[in-house]
C-alpha cells in the first residue's frame, strides 16, 4: 500500500512533464505593432516589429526624395512648401541669400501680389519690406523652430485654404511679428504676410 501511495504522485508528475513536453512544440504567434518615435531612423533596431495601423498611408506633407525643392537640369529650382515650417525655411533662405526673384515668384501669395498691384506697387517691394525687418523675422522664426508644430504655436483657419500660424503666450512676448498668414496655392503654401 505504501508503495502505491508513492508511485501515484510520481506517475502524475511524469504525466504532467510529458504533457508539458508535448506542448513545447505548440507555440502562439502574436504580431505586435508599434510605431516608436525613432523607428524610422536608419539602422534603428528594436525588439518589436515596426508597423502601423495605416500601412500604405501616404503622407500628404511628404516631398520628392524628402527634399523641399526640385533642382532642374537647366539650373532652375522649384521650392516646395507642404508645411508652414517648410515655408519658413524657404523664407529664411531667400532672405539670407537676398533672392528677391525666388521670393516674389514662388513664396509670395498671388493674393498679396494682387494687393500690391492694386495699390500701384511692385510685388518686389514686399521682399524689400521683409529684408528691412529681417531682425523681426528672425526673432519670430527663433520662437517657432518647428513652425506650426512648435509648442506654444497655434494654427487658426482664416478662410478657404488660408491659415494663421502664431506664437501665443509668453513665447510671443517682445516680438514685433508673432506669426504669419499662409495660403495654399498651386500645391504649396505661400506667404500672405506677417502678423504682430
Amino acid at each position: 500500500m505504501r508503495a502505491r501511495w508513492l508511485t501515484q504522485p510520481i506517475a502524475a508528475l511524469v504525466a504532467a512533464i510529458v504533457a508539458v513536453m508535448g506542448c513545447a512544440g505548440c507555440t502562439e504567434t502574436r504580431v505586435i505593432r508599434s510605431h516608436t518615435p525613432l523607428a524610422g531612423l536608419p539602422g534603428a533596431e528594436g525588439g518589436l516589429q515596426v508597423g502601423s495601423k495605416l500601412d500604405g498611408y501616404i503622407d500628404p506633407t511628404a516631398t520628392p526624395g524628402g527634399r523641399n525643392f526640385i533642382l532642374y537640369e537647366d539650373g532652375s529650382v522649384e521650392l516646395i512648401a507642404k508645411t508652414g515650417d517648410q515655408l519658413l525655411k524657404h523664407l529664411s533662405g531667400v532672405v539670407r541669400t537676398r533672392n528677391s526673384e525666388l521670393f516674389t515668384q514662388q513664396l509670395l501669395s498671388e493674393r498679396t501680389k494682387q494687393e500690391f498691384a492694386e495699390r500701384g506697387l511692385e510685388p518686389s517691394l514686399a521682399f524689400e519690406m521683409l529684408v528691412e525687418r529681417e531682425a523681426d523675422f528672425r526673432a519670430m522664426r527663433a520662437r517657432m523652430p518647428l513652425g506650426e508644430k512648435t509648442p506654444g504655436v497655434v494654427m487658426r483657419k482664416l478662410g478657404k485654404r488660408a491659415y494663421r500660424v502664431q506664437t501665443v503666450g509668453l513665447a510671443a512676448r517682445d516680438l514685433a511679428w508673432t506669426g504669419y498668414d499662409m495660403i495654399f496655392e498651386g500645391g504649396s503654401w505661400r506667404l500672405r504676410w506677417f502678423v504682430g
